[in-house]
């Protein structure tokens, strides 16, 4: 499978994307969250580099758990500082 770029040509395959390596971090004090680092290899052979937070504790059996994190953008363009009122 390959993408189009927004020029219309076709790009490299999104296969050919590659994990190279994930490590992970526990900071002292912190029981439920572990920092990982992903290094990748893009399609064009680039390396990269995506650092997350996840989640680390046991799961109970059938137990429901989950974390949503939403991000919010407003647009538009706000003038505070205009007194032509």
């Amino acid at each position: 499978m390959s993408y189009v770029t927004s020029a219309g040509r076709a790009a490299h395959s999104l296969a050919s994307a590659r994990v190279d390596k994930i490590s992970y971090d526990k900071p002292d004090g912190y029981s439920w969250v572990r920092l990982a680092k992903l290094d990748w290899t893009d399609p064009l052979g680039r390396k990269r580099t995506w650092e997350m937070a996840e989640r680390c504790h046991p799961k109970a059996e059938n137990e429901v758990d989950g974390v949503a994190i939403v991000c919010l953008i407003h647009g538009g363009r706000r003038d505070d500082d205009d007194d032509d009122d």
